[in-house]
């Protein structure tokens, strides 16, 4: 959820992949929601592999949660091409935010039909070398590639049954191939990009320039014309201008290289000051972004993360501890699935702030990101439409009243890995009705479930030495509490006073 506004973006990721001898490969898939009336929309870039005349692509798109949990796969989904990108607008499965595609056939020039019979995904392209001007060949690279291509990238290792141009086009291979994109032939390009070939250029570029040294220079005539005067005062006076032109292109781009080179060795804090310093030189911002994104991979561990800035959602504030605080006044995004983000403002998020969502009476679903380790004092308070909250993997604290006045809650696990529970946690939960407390829990708070009318059933799986003053106070349907592992008689725990309905209960085991 990094955007506030619509269209609102749930994920843009590049897939890059391309099935063997398949005539167009997917570049890049989206999901996203365009108004807040509309519901999620899948796109996808689909690029012909060459100048094939595509009419359709149909696919099947798997779609994952938050958390990376697949939720179904949608067969038969027809992109029909329009500028390279499609739009799927139907059977995306609500709280969608990931999506992979796999195409299953395509429809292409004179009716031909081509299948992805054993139902085989792509294989990621490789990336393809950048030539800088600092290569050996680069000079007769450019020389024998002038007016035809760029001459600034290596060709691919070859494809399985495809080639890549050295303009970036994926093409199918057959005889007499040429470029889809920029029309370069590929015999062409297999002779001209050939190191053999790029020697004797080069071995010829330096002739030339042997050749010019050896021209006798022409005698000077005594003294220098006015008019020739002239003219070298404007073309030294051009060469300073120049000069001054292009000593910051110069600069920034020796310190672009310099950025790539920390970004490539990992070095990641060097490389965002570096790319941070070009201010908007090249794609340096796109790079940018980059180096923050592996930088928050190295520092959660995740396979995928969730990162926002606070300039851009202002309803978010971070403290460099990681705690996080959140202004529902200023959040005008989507209420009924709520995403705790893995990262703000370049820090992991370890921990919310008390009283986080509290009067947020519209929210309905939340999942809690896998770096979250504490839920503040009142993280829910005063939820009423609070139905399901999907814990992350870390979770291990539940501040006091933490949930507390949630009306709409019916049912809750708390994971294994959440040790401590504060006072008040669930006190007037009116219509929660069923528990689990993970096996982490040990000592059930006062009032922790104080004011629950409608709560019929715990089930505890941790061995409980305490339960606290009126943690089961007023919770008049109160009639089972299931124990997990060997037997123990319920007189055996410190059971303090005001919870009579709790010693009335029948009592269970697992």
């Amino acid at each position: 959820m990094e955007q506030n506004t619509y269209p609102r973006i749930l994920s843009d990721r590049e897939q890059k992949e391309w099935i063997e001898v398949c005539p167009v490969y997917i570049k890049r898939v989206k999901l996203t929601v365009p108004s807040k009336e509309s519901g999620i929309v899948l796109s996808a870039v689909i690029v012909p592999c060459g100048g094939f005349d595509v009419e359709w692509v149909s696919a099947s798109a798997e779609f994952f949660d938050a958390r990376h949990k697949t939720l179904t796969t949608v067969d038969n989904i027809t992109f029909h091409l329009g500028e390279s990108e499609g739009e799927h607008d139907g059977e995306i499965p609500e709280g969608a935010v990931y999506a992979y595609i796999t195409v299953k056939s395509v429809k292409y020039g004179g009716g031909r039909v081509w299948e992805n019979s054993e139902g085989a995904k792509g294989t990621v392209l490789p990336t393809q070398g950048i030539i800088w001007q600092t290569d050996p060949m680069y000079e007769a690279i450019r020389y024998v590639c002038s007016g035809v291509v760029e001459a600034k990238y290596y060709p691919d290792e070859p494809l399985m049954g495809a080639w890549r141009c050295a303009c970036g086009q994926v093409n199918l291979a057959c005889e007499g191939a040429v470029c889809g994109a920029c029309g370069c032939e590929k015999k062409w390009l297999d002779e001209h990009f050939d190191e053999a070939y790029l020697t004797e250029a080069a071995k010829e570029l330096s002739v030339q320039g042997t050749f010019a040294s050896k021209k006798k220079p022409r005698k000077q005539k005594k003294g220098i014309s006015d008019k020739t005067k002239f003219i070298l005062i404007l073309s030294a006076a051009a060469v300073v201008i120049a000069a001054a032109v292009m000593a910051p292109f110069v600069g920034r781009t020796v310190r672009y290289s310099k950025a790539e080179g920390y970004l490539a060795k990992g070095e990641y804090d060097l490389a965002i000051e570096e790319f941070t310093k070009l201010e908007g030189f090249s794609d340096s911002e796109k790079r940018l972004q980059e180096a923050n994104y592996q930088k928050a991979l190295e520092m959660t561990g995740l396979d995928e993360v969730n990162m926002v800035w606070s300039s851009r959602m202002k309803c978010f504030s971070i403290t460099q501890n990681g705690v996080l605080s959140f202004r529902p006044d200023d959040y005008t995004g989507d209420w009924e699935s709520f995403v705790i983000p893995d990262v703000v403002d370049g820090i992991v998020v370890r921990e919310l702030d008390k009283n986080f969502f509290m009067n947020c009476k519209e929210l309905e679903t939340v999942t809690i990101s896998d770096c979250v380790e504490v839920l503040g004092d009142g993280t829910f308070f005063n939820c009423e439409s609070l139905r399901e909250v999907n814990f992350g993997k870390n979770v291990r604290e539940l501040g006091a009243r933490c949930f507390i006045n949630c009306t709409g809650l019916r049912e809750i696990t708390i994971p294994d890995t959440v040790e401590k529970v504060g006072i008040r946690c669930f006190n007037s939960c009116t219509e929660l009705e069923k528990v689990t407390l993970g096996s982490g829990i040990t000592k059930l708070p006062d009032y922790l479930f104080s004011d629950c009318r409608a709560l019929g059933s715990v089930t505890v799986k941790g061995e409980i030495t305490e339960v606290g003053e009126s943690a089961f106070a007023e919770c008049g349907e109160f009639d089972e509490i299931v124990f997990h592992g060997a037997e123990e008689p319920l007189a055996d725990l410190v059971v303090k006073d005001g919870n009579e309905a709790l010693l009335a209960a029948n009592v269970k085991y697992k």
